[in-house]
């Protein structure tokens, strides 16, 4: 019975054993993902600050081409189109800076709740592991005992075994006298 139970542990620790590798593996992945995913979020920043540069730069270019446009028509009839221009172009870049943070926002939540479910994946996994290796240790705690009760019971069996002999030989010997007082 010890053996098997001995042999279970011993499948069992290895089981655990590979639970850590598996699990191990899977944190690697997650972080390989991560650095995926940091990398995404690094390069639509540049980019997003590429196009803020590039609509400044855009407006002054405007700026000055309309400013050139009224020197040379300073004669004629002056049409204000530096104000639509420029408010066209505050309302445009508001709409673009609204629509990229929320995007932004939107796919922080995708992302936080995705690991936050992943964490509590990994959570219970270890959770279950600890479970099982404190199961296994109660199990080799319990072989101990039972080996220690063992030995314990070999040695009063000794002891009987010993105790037994002398009442046997005494036993004879009283019967040796019997027979020679007959």
């Amino acid at each position: 019975h010890l053996r098997v139970v001995l042999t279970e542990s011993k499948t069992d620790i290895d089981k655990y054993r590979g639970d850590i590798k598996q699990l191990h593996a899977e944190f690697l992945r997650l972080l390989d993902e991560l650095d995926v995913e940091t990398t995404a979020r690094v390069r639509i920043e540049n980019e997003k600050q590429t196009i803020e540069e590039q609509i400044k730069f855009f407006a002054l270019v405007h700026e000055q081409e309309i400013n050139e446009l009224n020197l040379l028509t300073s004669g004629s009839i002056t049409i204000d189109s530096t104000t639509f221009y420029k408010q066209e172009l505050e309302r445009c870049i508001r709409e673009i800076r609204q629509d990229f943070e929320h995007l932004s926002q939107v796919q922080r939540q995708e992302l936080q709740e995705y690991y936050r479910m992943k964490a509590e994946e990994l959570a219970q996994q270890a959770q279950r592991h600890k479970q099982t290796q404190m199961e296994s240790s109660y199990e080799v705690r319990d072989v101990s005992s039972l080996r220690q009760g063992i030995m314990e019971s070999k040695q009063v069996l000794t002891g009987l075994q010993s105790e037994y002999n002398a009442q046997l030989t005494t036993m004879s010997e009283l019967e040796a006298k019997l027979e020679t007082l007959r």
